[in-house]
């Protein structure tokens, strides 16, 4: 689509290779940072040495 004749193809291009960045950043520093202090709320782990 960024290689399209067309212009508004190659905004949709764009927006669309945009928010693919935006959600690749998201999942790879985002949720990390979100689940490690809500570790044990997100998966149900015990406290240490507890089984």
């Amino acid at each position: 689509l960024l290689v399209a004749p067309l212009i508004p193809y190659q905004t949709v291009g764009f927006f669309l290779a945009t928010i693919m960045a935006v959600s690749w950043l998201a999942t790879l520093f985002i949720l990390p940072a979100l689940l490690t202090p809500l570790r044990r709320l997100a998966f149900g782990e015990g406290k240490a040495g507890e089984e």
